[in-house]
């Protein structure tokens, strides 16, 4: 009987001990913030994205995701932002709905910037929206390999109307009278003499 009861005491004194390590190591990990952009873009046109973080601790790898909708948007390519001066950046948009990007910083990815650019072309689908949702996103500390704890925030893409070619018709159209009210004018004037 005592032998049993030295057994539990035994195992809550290990599970007090792994759930307050578990406690210490989680209260002291970094936290960071990564948020994609807010943007409006003519159909048909193309756009850049930004994928910012805020209050990066000192990041060495990194590894994100971005998902949007295929039927708004198609993704052209991921370019570094600011902050990935000196890093390796391998990055995939073929997959449709979903850009990759992983990342290796030389040097500590520190304070808020633009982490990674994506470009995009809309659909031709005006006032469709999209959303760009950060998913997957993994970061870990560059000197000591921690895991940093990760929160996002999503954005959007808004399709808007191409007013450019509407534009384009109306100026000809107030040209087009201008020349003819000048020549109208001129006549009369002329007739007059």
């Amino acid at each position: 009987m005592n032998t049993c009861r030295y057994w539990r005491k035994a195992i809550f004194v290990l599970v007090t001990l792994v759930l307050l390590l578990q406690l210490a190591t989680t209260v002291s990990a970094s936290t960071v913030l990564f948020r994609a952009g807010r943007v409006q873009v003519a159909s048909g046109a193309m756009v850049l994205v930004p994928v910012e973080v805020v209050g990066a601790p000192g990041i060495g790898p990194l590894h994100l995701e971005l998902a949007y909708d295929p039927e708004v948007l198609t993704a052209v390519e991921v370019t570094k932002g600011v902050l990935l001066k000196n890093a390796i950046m391998e990055s995939s948009v073929t997959g449709r709905g979903r850009v990759v990007a992983a990342i290796v910083a030389a040097d500590p990815i520190k304070g808020d910037g633009v982490v990674v650019n994506v470009r995009f072309k809309a659909i031709e689908v005006q006032g469709q929206q999209s959303a760009l949702s950060l998913e997957g996103v993994k970061a870990w500390e560059r000197g000591n390999g921690h895991d940093v704890m990760v929160n996002t925030e999503a954005g959007q893409a808004t399709v808007t109307a191409d007013y450019t070619m509407w534009i384009l018709v109306v100026v000809v159209c107030v040209l087009s009278l201008v020349v003819l009210g000048g020549g109208l004018i001129a006549f009369l004037l002329l007739k007059r003499r």
